[in-house]
């Protein structure tokens, strides 16, 4: 399948072996939380540092895709703080 017909919440999931062990890696009791990410197809930005934890602790790749959210997502809280600072 190509990476584009997969939503960022399935790569997630793949990433980690499946949603088993995705929920577990993420230390979640049950797997409904992650498999609401695989039917939705996005991840709440309040979970991405749970998820780059568990990937680390896991030595789990994380798409590429996920980790430029990631990103993106840390640029615009330090953008929202630097013009909250200068207002």
């Amino acid at each position: 399948m190509h990476d584009d017909a997969r939503s960022i919440g399935q790569e997630v999931v793949a990433a980690f072996g499946g949603l088993t062990k995705a929920a577990r890696a993420l230390k979640h009791k049950s797997v409904t939380t992650v498999d609401g990410w695989q039917r939705s197809g996005r991840i709440p930005y309040w979970r991405y540092d749970e998820i780059l934890t568990a990937a680390k602790s896991e030595d789990v790749a994380l798409p590429a895709r996920f980790l430029e959210l990631v990103k993106a997502r840390q640029v615009r809280n330090v953008v929202g703080r630097s013009k909250g600072a200068a207002a």
